[in-house]
């Protein structure tokens, strides 16, 4: 029991990590995931092999196993990655009656699935589903594969929500902006109604330019609606709606030709009058010039990659739909904004971004947090010890607390929250207090710390 239990998050760890934890990041640490999970399966008494390396083959599947090498990474995940080609080339044959024409047909698959591998094609576009946190979703091309570091992120946020703040609305309408396939909706609907249970159900709606990811956000949508879930999470998977709209303003973006942003409708004209308390992002925001992993670069949607050049000189490469979707989420009355970034320089510049708006203002301080990628999973967790105060130096004045950025967690930053005074005591870390020990100014200047 507890090697299948630990065999499944082996599973999980090599699908987070077969790709670059984000699309602009290379994957120097790939399997660092893996090796936590391997460790802790010797720790536990499972019985998992570990193989440091792959002997001169013998038989076909040790060449299938060896031709992997290069991609996976490493023995271990070579190995595991061939077992889960073989299960799916069994399963796409799975109707034919048994004996030795499908057992070629089996045969032939795998290999042209190695192949395919050993050629840099993602392992979860050829399965053709991966984890995003515990749900299993489908993967298709042209549409950009989900990254459990975001799922991650978004883990944190119902960790550290209360949703039985009296402020928290009962029936919380959500906007997913860029949704691609849906996983963050979808995973939005999923945790709700865990936390939820059967007393509450959330609204949803998913906003993307591209054809085929609302095509496989739906097809996500109707998989999870087929499963046995909690009441509040049916009722909320069946309002979940997905539309087609250009998040972008034509006047300040050359769309370089591109047919879907020049023919989609406009974000306003789709949403018209509606109103939304919690907003998600997960844009393009990719500079082209970033070196990419091939893996990245060869079998990723560019659309969902690399945003459109912003008329606005003043705007970064990779920066074009950050400040429009703090406008939009303004337009919309949003109390909460949670927008995904590639790297901390990113971070600083969408968190500048966002503390020059007045619209969002916590109690006496700005409402902008960056959360990193490693966060706390404890409960019991001082959250003053993973918090490191930034100040954004807007004028090179002195440092005011109105000014001043909570950077939460570990490794390379992640995500921009935003939040109003309304939302103040929906997660218990927007209460935290701040101090100016230590901090860090950052912002257009040059950085500096304050003594």
């Amino acid at each position: 029991m507890r090697l299948g239990r630990t065999l499944g998050s082996l599973r999980r760890a090599i699908f987070s990590q077969s790709l670059p934890s984000t699309p602009s990041a290379h994957s120097s640490a790939r399997f660092a995931l893996f090796n936590h999970h391997l460790a802790r399966a010797r720790n536990t008494g499972s019985r998992v092999r570990c193989i440091h390396t792959i002997p001169k083959p013998r038989n076909r599947l040790q060449e299938l196993e060896s031709d992997l090498l290069t991609q996976a990474g490493s023995a271990e995940t070579a190995k595991l990655e061939l077992k889960w080609l073989r299960e799916h080339a069994e399963e796409e044959h799975r109707n034919q009656p048994p004996g030795p024409e499908r057992d070629q047909c089996v045969a032939d698959c795998l290999k042209q699935l190695c192949e395919e591998r050993a050629k840099g094609t993602p392992i979860q576009l050829l399965i053709g589903n991966t984890y995003f946190g515990d749900l299993l979703l489908h993967c298709a091309p042209d549409v950009l594969i989900p990254r459990q570091d975001t799922a991650t992120q978004m883990e944190w946020f119902f960790r550290r929500l209360n949703i039985d703040e009296t402020s928290f609305p009962s029936n919380p309408r959500v906007l997913d902006l860029c949704c691609g396939s849906g996983c963050m909706s979808l995973l939005f609907a999923h945790k709700f109604g865990q936390v939820a249970g059967n007393k509450r159900s959330a609204s949803l709606t998913g906003v993307d330019i591209s054809a085929k990811a609302l095509e496989l956000a739906e097809r996500n949508r109707q998989h999870l609606l087929s499963q046995n879930s909690s009441r509040s999470t049916m009722e909320t998977l069946k309002s979940l709606k997905y539309i087609k709209a250009n998040i972008l303003d034509k006047e300040h973006y050359s769309d370089a030709g591109n047919p879907e942003l020049s023919t989609a409708p406009l974000i306003y004209d789709v949403l018209q009058d509606q109103t939304f308390d919690i907003v998600l992002s997960n844009p393009p925001y990719i500079d082209p010039r970033t070196e990419l992993d091939p893996q990245v670069r060869n079998f990723e949607p560019s659309l969902a990659l690399f945003p459109p050049k912003s008329l606005n000189s003043n705007i970064h490469a990779g920066d074009t739909f950050y400040p429009r979707l703090l406008e939009v989420a303004k337009a919309v009355k949003a109390k909460f904004l949670f927008m995904e970034v590639g790297n901390m320089e990113q971070a600083e510049r969408v968190a500048d971004l966002a503390s020059r708006q007045s619209y969002w203002t916590g109690r006496g301080s700005c409402g902008v947090q960056i959360w990193r990628d490693v966060l706390p999973t404890g409960s019991s967790v001082d959250l003053r010890e993973v918090c490191r105060p930034l100040k954004l130096d807007h004028n090179d004045e002195d440092v005011d607390f109105a000014d001043l950025v909570p950077v939460f967690g570990a490794g390379e930053a992640r995500t921009v929250v935003c939040w109003t005074r309304e939302a103040c005591s929906w997660l218990d870390i927007f209460e935290l207090g701040i101090t100016l020990s230590g901090i860090q100014i950052i912002g257009h200047k040059e950085k500096r710390r304050c003594s």
